[in-house]
C-alpha cells in the first residue's frame, strides 16, 4: 500500500472538531485530515485524485456498470416507445408549409419520465460515489438507489443550475448579439466553475444548501489549476469513451468518483486507506 497523502492523519477520531465537519463515523479503515474542512480546504492532486478514484471503481465495477446499463436499456426503451407512440397518433411533417412533427400525449409521458429517471439517477450516482469513497458500507444494486440525503442533493443540483439556465436562455431567445453572446458564455463558465462541487458538498458533507455551494467556492478557489485540470482530463476521457458503449459505462460512474475524491481530499473528508495503493 502506498503512503497516504501529505496531511492526511490515520487517527481522526483524534481531532474533538471532527464531527463538527464530518458526522458520517470513520474507523481504522479510512484516513482523514481534521486540519481541512469544507471552510478551510486544502489542495488536492489530479495524480492522487485519479489514482484513489480508479481503485474504488475496480472494487465497484460490477455495480457500476451495471446500474448505468441498466438506466441506458430503459432510456432506449422511453425513447422507442415515444417514437412508436407519435405517429401512431397521425402525426406528420409537411415539407411545404414547413409545419412541426406533431406529437401526442405518449411522447411527453416518454420524456417526462427520462428527465425524472436522468435526474433520479444522478443523484444515486453522485450518493452512491460519497459512499464508496468515504468506505461506507455499499450493498451492491441496493446500495446504489439509496436516495438517503438525495433531498439536499437535488435541491443543490436545481439551484446550481438556475444561473446556467438564465444564461443560456439569454443567449438563444432573448439576444443573439455577439457581445451578450461572449458575455454570457463566460458567466456560464465562471458559475459553472463555482459551483462544480456543489452537488458533491451536498453528498459528502451535507449541512445545507447554502453550505453545499459556499463550500464548492472555497475549494475552488484553494485548486482553480487542479479543477480546470480535472475536468479537462475528464472531458477528454468521455469524448473518448463516447465512441463505444463500454467506455461509456465506465468513464461515466468513474468521472463521477474522481470529483468526488478530489472534493473529499481538499475538505479532509474520510478516505478509504485501500484505494490509496497505486
Amino acid at each position: 500500500m502506498s503512503q497516504p497523502p501529505q496531511n492526511f492523519s490515520p487517527h481522526p477520531e483524534d481531532s474533538p472538531n471532527w464531527g463538527t465537519y464530518h458526522p458520517q463515523p470513520t474507523s481504522s479503515e479510512t484516513i482523514s485530515d481534521p486540519q481541512r474542512s469544507p471552510e478551510r480546504p486544502g489542495k488536492f492532486t489530479i495524480g492522487d485524485t485519479l489514482s484513489i478514484s480508479w481503485n474504488a471503481f475496480k472494487e465497484h465495477w460490477k455495480t457500476l456498470v451495471g446500474a448505468y446499463a441498466l438506466f441506458i436499456l430503459l432510456l432506449i426503451v422511453l425513447v422507442v416507445v415515444a417514437i412508436i407512440a407519435s405517429p401512431s397518433r397521425g402525426a406528420t411533417y409537411d415539407q411545404k408549409t414547413d409545419v412541426p412533427f406533431e406529437v401526442g400525449p405518449e411522447f411527453w409521458l416518454a420524456y417526462g419520465i427520462i428527465c425524472v429517471l436522468s435526474l433520479a439517477f444522478s443523484i444515486a450516482i453522485v450518493l452512491s460515489s460519497a459512499r464508496i469513497i468515504g468506505g461506507q458500507p455499499f450493498a451492491g444494486l441496493r446500495g446504489f438507489f439509496d436516495f438517503h440525503g438525495g433531498g439536499l442533493v437535488f435541491l443543490v443540483n436545481i439551484i446550481a443550475s438556475i444561473p446556467g439556465l438564465i444564461l443560456f436562455s439569454i443567449v438563444t431567445w432573448v439576444s443573439l448579439n455577439p457581445f451578450v453572446f461572449l458575455l454570457c458564455s463566460l458567466l456560464l463558465i465562471l458559475f459553472s466553475l463555482l459551483l462544480v462541487f456543489s452537488v458533491y458538498a451536498a453528498a459528502n458533507t451535507p449541512q445545507g444548501v447554502i453550505h453545499a455551494l459556499r463550500s464548492s467556492v472555497n475549494v475552488l478557489k484553494k485548486n482553480l489549476g487542479a479543477t480546470i485540470g480535472l475536468l479537462v482530463l475528464i472531458t477528454l476521457f468521455s469524448i473518448i469513451a463516447g465512441f463505444t458503449l463500454i467506455g461509456v459505462l465506465v468513464v461515466s460512474p468513474y468521472s463521477v468518483l474522481a470529483y468526488t475524491t478530489a472534493y473529499r481530499i481538499a475538505v479532509g473528508a474520510p478516505l478509504k486507506t485501500a484505494y490509496l495503493r497505486n
